[in-house]
C-alpha cells in the first residue's frame, strides 16, 4: 500500500508539472493574442486613418477639377479678348499707315518717282532678325497672328537709316507702332519703322538712302528696344526679306 500511495504521488506531481506547463503555455498565448489584437486594433485605427485621408485628397480632387474647370473657361475667355483685341489692333495699325499713305501724298508728282523696286534697299539696322515676318505669337497679347513686319535687335539709340530714298510719308507717335516713320519709295512702294526711341525727319520731308530717320526705342507695344520694319505696296504688307538680306 506504501508502494501504490509512493506510486501515486509522483503521478500527481508529474500530472501538476505538466499543468503548470500548460498554464504556463496558456499564459503566454494568451498575451500574444493579446498583443496581436492590440496589433489589429491599431491597423483597423490606422485603415480608418487612411481611408480618412483618401477620402479627403477626393474631396480635393472634385474641388481643384470644378477650380481647373473654372480656370479653363476663364482662360478661353481671356484667350478669345486677347485674341479680338490683337485683330483689333492690326485693323487699327493698317487702317492708320493706309490713311497716312493716301492723305499724305507729295506736293509734287516728281518727289516720288524713286526706285520703287526690291533692288538697292538696305537694312536699316544692323542686328539680327528676332522675329520674322509671318505667322507668330504676339509677345504681348499671347494671341496667334500674322507679324507683318520683321523684327531687328538692337540697342537703345541705335540710329534707323533710310533703307532706300524717298520722302516722309508722316513722322509721328501711335499707340501701337510708338514713335513711327512712314516712307514712301515711289511705284507704290513704303517702308514703316516703328517703335523708335525719337524721330529725326518730320512730314513731307526728302531723305536720302542711309539718312538717319529715328533711333532704336521700345515705343507702344513692344517688349524691348529693336526696330519693327516693313515693306509695303501701295498700303499692303509683303515680305521685307525681298527687299533686304
Amino acid at each position: 500500500m506504501k508502494e501504490n500511495l509512493e506510486k501515486d504521488r509522483k503521478n500527481l506531481e508529474e500530472e501538476q508539472n505538466q499543468l503548470s506547463k500548460k498554464m504556463n503555455q496558456l499564459k503566454l498565448s494568451k498575451e500574444k493574442l493579446e498583443l496581436i489584437q492590440k496589433d489589429l486594433l491599431k491597423q483597423k485605427s490606422n485603415s480608418e486613418s487612411i481611408v480618412s485621408q483618401l477620402n479627403s485628397i477626393e474631396e480635393n480632387k472634385k474641388g481643384l477639377i470644378v477650380k481647373l474647370d473654372k480656370e479653363k473657361t476663364q482662360n478661353q475667355q481671356e484667350i478669345s479678348k486677347l485674341v479680338d483685341f490683337n485683330d483689333k489692333a492690326r485693323e487699327q495699325i493698317d487702317n492708320f499707315i493706309k490713311e497716312q499713305i493716301n492723305n499724305n501724298k507729295p506736293s509734287k508728282p516728281d518727289e516720288d518717282k524713286n526706285q520703287g523696286n526690291s533692288s538697292g534697299f538696305i537694312r536699316p539696322v544692323s542686328g539680327p532678325i528676332t522675329c520674322a515676318y509671318g505667322p507668330r505669337t504676339h509677345p504681348i497679347t499671347g494671341a496667334q497672328g500674322f507679324h507683318h513686319g520683321v523684327d531687328i535687335g538692337a540697342g537703345y539709340g541705335t540710329a534707323i537709316k533710310a533703307a532706300q530714298s524717298g520722302y516722309v510719308v508722316t513722322a509721328t507717335y501711335n499707340s501701337i507702332y510708338g514713335n513711327m516713320v512712314i516712307l514712301s519709295h515711289g511705284n507704290g512702294v513704303q517702308t514703316v519703322y516703328a517703335h523708335a526711341q525719337s524721330l529725326n525727319v518730320s512730314q513731307g520731308q526728302q531723305v536720302k538712302q542711309g539718312q538717319t530717320i529715328a533711333y532704336v526705342g521700345s515705343t507702344g507695344m513692344s517688349t524691348g528696344p529693336h526696330l519693327h520694319f516693313e515693306v509695303r505696296i501701295n498700303g499692303s504688307v509683303v515680305s521685307p526679306m525681298s527687299y533686304i538680306q
